[in-house]
């Protein structure tokens, strides 16, 4: 499966801890095996640029949200990374 991030995912994936990080790439290698599961799709929101994915993740002591899209051609956009 394919995938790109957007400026805004690299800029908040920078900042994580290693950690962390471990914890957000497993979820993101679960989503590109299991991106059609109701894992993956447990809650959609939209806004002004469209809709998207999320995805809520507890890694250590974070709460962290994962925001993806799919792509025309089926690629999984990251789009945004946040840590509560």
């Amino acid at each position: 499966m394919e995938f790109a991030v957007t400026p805004e995912f690299v800029e908040r994936y920078e900042t994580l801890d290693d950690e962390t990080v471990e914890c957000v790439d497993e979820a993101i290698h679960r989503l590109l095996a299991e991106h059609r599961s109701a894992w993956a799709r447990q809650n959609r929101v939209a806004g002004d640029h469209g809709s998207a994915w999320l995805i809520a993740l507890r890694c250590s002591d974070d709460d962290i949200a994962l925001y993806w899209q799919e792509g025309p051609d089926e690629e999984i956009i990251l789009v945004l990374l946040l840590k509560k």
